[in-house]
């Protein structure tokens, strides 16, 4: 069914999750973009020759989707293409991913773009350290996701309470008072 001359067909055999690793293969070049999104979004963990594919299509939406999956996280060389994809859309995508090893949120936390940086600032994997310096990010997209990030230690929420921005002190007030009643014990 994969090699089905019908594009319907074909889009059909990717949404099924029985769906053969080798088929997926095929279907993950197949020359219609709705059914290469519906292997990008398989239910099924995608095996890294497939994700490799997929990685390298020429929208960057199929990319982004690749970005999104915990598996992609898990594989070196997909690791190195989306931490250094031309797209920014794509490496923030894969900024956000909590599945991205700590060492590469260290090393797109200091990306041009500041929505990649903002997407590291955002994930709760970050290292504390690493949330520490976008802290002082000279956008305040960034501090902001910092301070609504519930990793961030309580000493950089401390210093976020009096940024030039109100809604980042507003963020990062609440993130810290809310951290608090988290802390205490409940009552019963």
């Amino acid at each position: 069914l994969a090699r089905d001359p019908y594009g319907s067909v074909r889009w059909a055999c990717a949404t099924n999750p029985a769906t053969l690793t080798a088929d997926l293969a095929l279907l993950a070049q197949d020359d219609q973009l709705a059914t290469r999104r519906v292997v990008a979004n398989h239910p099924t963990p995608l095996p890294s020759n497939v994700l490799k594919i997929l990685a390298h299509d020429e929208y960057s939406s199929i990319v982004q989707i690749v970005a999104q999956r915990k598996e992609s996280a898990q594989d070196p060389d997909l690791v190195d293409g989306l931490t250094h994809h031309a797209n920014f859309f794509v490496r923030a995508q894969f900024a956000s991913n909590p599945a991205v090893p700590p060492n590469t949120l260290t090393l797109l936390a200091d990306d041009p773009a500041y929505e990649v940086r903002a997407a590291v600032a955002g994930n709760p994997a970050t290292p504390q350290a690493t949330l520490t310096a976008l802290a002082n990010d000279e956008i305040d997209t960034v501090r902001l996701h910092v301070a609504r990030n519930p990793e961030t230690p309580k000493e950089t929420l401390i210093a976020l309470r009096k940024d030039p921005r109100l809604y980042v002190r507003n963020a990062a007030t609440e993130s810290a008072t809310n951290g608090e009643m988290s802390r205490q014990p409940s009552e019963a």
